[in-house]
């Protein structure tokens, strides 16, 4: 492991020495085998098995690999660790029963067809860690809600082939573009601070600290004052009309990235 310490990859031959195929439908990984935790499940790991309707991972586990749980037909929950940070391609493919997915921040990787054909998942909220959606990574999934952030990069032309997707994310980020190229719904998330028609000038701390997603600053405003929009953690966007002439150079002091 990255930390120097020893882990094991458990393959299913294994798994069944230590453990039973499972108990009442339920499967729960051990977080250790023969005293090394175990920290990656194989490839195949439980490909096309049927009968385990719920599946427990311990905090141990960092990758599922490829086609690790595809096509399980009786599958509709599992719980992943939340320090996984990797999920091969097919690895949760073909699930057509599985409805509860979360997908923990510590999450970096999706595999192509990660989750392919599942069509009960009816939503899924993709975690900051992810910049990037493969081919295939969610297609043929029916209905589906995806829940995206700023981080989110890249999305494979393929990636909701033949899935009725509705992103929902912030305005003015490379999620809602790729929605438009793609003809995609887009919805927006996050409250937004529309200012009022005819203000002239915001001025110093005017909304510094707010909880809000965007800013529209209206036509005919000349000035944004010192700290007007500081330490607003959550705010994304701003629109800033042509009319605005002096920014403040801490004017939006403490906001991270804002487009």
């Amino acid at each position: 492991q990255e930390d120097g310490t020893y882990g094991v990859e458990l393959y299913m031959y294994e798994y069944g020495v230590v453990h039973p195929e499972g108990i009442n439908g339920v499967m729960d990984v051990p977080a250790t085998y023969k005293g090394y935790p175990v920290n990656s499940l194989s490839d195949s790991f439980h490909y096309g098995n049927n009968g385990i309707v719920r599946v427990n991972l311990p905090d141990t586990i960092r990758r599922i690999g490829d086609y690790a749980f595809q096509n399980n037909r009786d599958l509709t929950y599992i719980r992943l660790p939340a320090g996984l940070t990797s999920i091969g391609k097919h690895g949760f493919s073909m699930n057509a029963k599985l409805t509860d997915v979360q997908l923990p921040d510590s999450l970096t990787t999706l595999g192509q067809n990660a989750f392919s054909g599942g069509t009960s998942l009816g939503e899924i909220r993709i975690p900051a860690g992810v910049s990037s959606l493969p081919d295939y990574c969610f297609s043929e999934c029916g209905e589906l809600t995806v829940y995206v952030t700023p981080a989110l990069t890249e999305i494979a032309d393929t990636a909701f082939y033949n899935t009725n997707a509705v992103l929902v994310g912030q305005k003015y980020t490379a999620a809602e573009r790729w929605a438009k190229e793609h003809d995609i719904p887009f919805r927006s998330e996050g409250s937004e601070l529309t200012l009022p028609a005819g203000l002239r000038e915001i001025e110093e701390e005017a909304f510094a600290g707010g909880t809000f997603c965007g800013v529209n600053v209206p036509d005919g405003t000349t000035a944004i004052g010192s700290r007007a929009f500081a330490d607003c953690r959550d705010l994304a966007w701003i629109v800033i009309p042509a009319s605005v002439r002096m920014i403040a150079e801490d004017a939006l002091a403490g906001c991270g990235d804002v487009r």
